[in-house]
């Protein structure tokens, strides 16, 4: 028995010597412009190397593939930089590109001076394949650099010029970076055919805005349009999950001038000042966009809007809100032209995609005008009156912050004119606060205070259950310090659901993370954003001014 197993193990081995004989490995040299014709059998391979004079663009089209049997035929192309695999597809993922077949396929991707290996391999089952391969090699140095997967080391962008580049994998990320000489506004230009994630940040890498965006058209050109500062801004590229083709292009060109909307403005914290007289050009990209601008008038004025849509078509493509305390005005349009009789305070003005389903760049303009002028210097009278913190000083980025929140109502300090903003904050004040929010905001009008027995929070954690902010089994403990993740959570439920799906990419943040959804809301609705670095860092806890900064959003919303 045992010489017969011997002899049957001693089979099997040799018939798997005699398989992984069959395969073979071909070997050959190609030039970067170069015409292949070959014929694989089952399981071959090609191993061509390749050899880069200069950097530029290496293109690869498949003119054909056959079988000599009735199988359909299938290769794989992969281009290996020393041992590192940089790009690989397979034929049965079209992708085709210009000046081939409809049923032929092609790849366009950068390379450097230096030595590259293809391999190509026959993945045809049962049959062999006979292929053709035209490749071309065009001189451009700009193509984006091996390794830029970080704001570190991102590709820098010249402006007016055309950038290749290529996400190889579905987690790749691809940064660039780029001046704004001057005050003005910036045409970013990318054309891929499939579904992308374009993020800008500012020369911090705080985001300044994302757009996941599905372009069907193969000769489609998204653009994305800007008021930036002069400064240091980056751009990231990442592919959706099931993204296929790799290939894209980035361009950034820029307009100088003073009155262009300044992003990130999509939330009324981050509204931007206008001037009286002057015409601002802004820009309403897809159904998350908002522009959001603030102005003050000192004593009861006339005010004339004058809103220009400069799309040709006759729709109404705008949503516009003009809002103050109780005071609220809307239109739809369109062209807007209205004179209104305005009192003191501070209004917000918004601009918002009528057209929830559309996703059409609409450019338009705006000017408003005040026949007794707009407020200046409005913060300096709002510190005289309300008053500072001992313990924060105008040099916190938080300072103004708490300055509006503190005369809204919306915080209070910890005693002797201090506010402990550096200090962390417990569950237990979060949920206080959103409580306060929901009651005031909803009409509620219950009456919160702290409860005069057991704990202080009891009466507000009694609120937030009946109103929906929290679950009853969601802590275990309130006393404990609260998460950023938690915090986005029992904020979140003060507002309605929306769309998140083509929502910003987090890098810290994935399906698996704790009140994901929750995070990717407050992302959407412009409350919460990144840190300089652009994570999230959900686990790390919150500090009291963190926490006042997003009540004040929050309220504002």
């Amino acid at each position: 028995m045992k010489k017969a197993r011997f002899i049957i193990l001693l089979c099997i081995i040799s018939t798997l010597l005699c398989v992984s004989a069959l395969a073979k490995t071909h070997k050959t040299d190609i030039v970067t412009v170069d015409t292949i014709e070959y014929t694989l059998e089952e399981e071959d391979r090609l191993s061509a190397e390749l050899f880069v004079d200069e950097d530029g663009l290496y293109e690869v089209k498949l003119l054909s593939l056959s079988t000599s049997g009735n199988f359909a035929p299938k290769i794989s192309i992969k281009v290996f930089d020393g041992n590192k695999e940089i790009y690989s597809f397979v034929t049965d993922k079209k992708r085709n590109i210009e000046g081939t077949e409809p049923e032929s396929y092609g790849f366009l991707l950068g390379l450097f001076e230096g030595e590259y290996k293809l391999e190509i391999e026959n993945l045809t089952k049962f049959s062999d394949v006979t292929f053709k391969l035209e490749t071309t090699f065009t001189e451009n140095e700009n193509i984006e650099t091996f390794g830029n997967s970080s704001f570190e080391n991102a590709s820098k962008l010249s402006l007016n010029e055309k950038y290749f580049g290529g996400a190889v994998m579905s987690d790749e990320v691809d940064y660039f970076g780029f001046d704004m000489p001057y005050d003005g506004v910036a045409y970013i230009q990318m054309y891929t055919p499939k579904a992308k994630f374009f993020t800008l940040y500012d020369s911090e890498k705080n985001e300044i805005g994302s757009i996941g965006i599905e372009i069907e058209e193969a000769d489609k050109v998204y653009e994305l349009r800007s008021g930036l500062a002069k400064g240091k801004y980056y751009i990231s590229v990442q592919p959706d999950e099931d993204y296929s083709d790799a290939l894209y292009t980035v361009e950034v060109n820029t307009t100088q001038g003073d009155f262009f909307e300044k992003e990130y403005n999509n939330a009324k914290v981050c509204a931007m000042p206008l001037e009286s007289g002057k015409e601002y050009q802004g820009n309403i990209f897809g159904i998350h966009d908002i522009d959001n601008y603030t102005f003050t008038l000192s004593e009861k004025s006339n005010v004339t809007i004058d809103f220009t849509d400069t799309i040709a078509s006759n729709d109404n493509h705008y949503k516009i809100t003009l809002s103050s305390g109780d005071y609220k005005e809307e239109f739809e349009g369109g062209r807007v032209k209205k004179l209104l009789n305005l009192d003191k305070g501070t209004y917000h003005f918004t601009v918002k995609n009528l057209d929830k389903d559309s996703f059409t760049s609409m450019i338009y303009k705006i000017k408003l005008s005040s026949d007794k002028g707009f407020a200046e210097n409005i913060s300096e009278e709002n510190k005289e009156e309300v008053g500072q913190f001992n313990d924060v000083s105008e040099e916190k980025w938080y300072y103004d912050e708490l300055l509006e929140a503190k005369r809204l109502g919306l915080i209070n300090g910890v005693g002797d004119n201090k506010y402990n903003p550096e200090e962390n904050v417990t569950l237990a004040e979060i949920i206080a606060m959103a409580a306060r929010i929901k009651n005031a905001k909803g009409g509620i009008n219950t009456e919160l205070t702290s409860s005069p027995v057991g704990k202080w929070y009891n009466s507000y954690i009694t609120f937030a259950v009946n109103s929906g902010i929290i679950k009853p089994d969601d802590f275990e403990s309130f006393e404990e310090n609260a998460t950023r993740a938690q915090v986005a959570y029992i904020f979140s439920n003060l507002f309605s659901d929306i769309d998140t799906e083509k929502n910003t990419i987090i890098p810290d943040v994935n399906k698996n993370t704790q009140y994901c959804d929750s995070i990717h809301k407050m992302y959407a609705l412009g409350i919460l954003k990144g840190g300089s670095d652009g994570l999230f860092r959900p686990e790390d806890k919150i500090t009291r001014a963190e926490a006042a900064a997003i009540l004040l959003r929050v309220h504002n919303s």
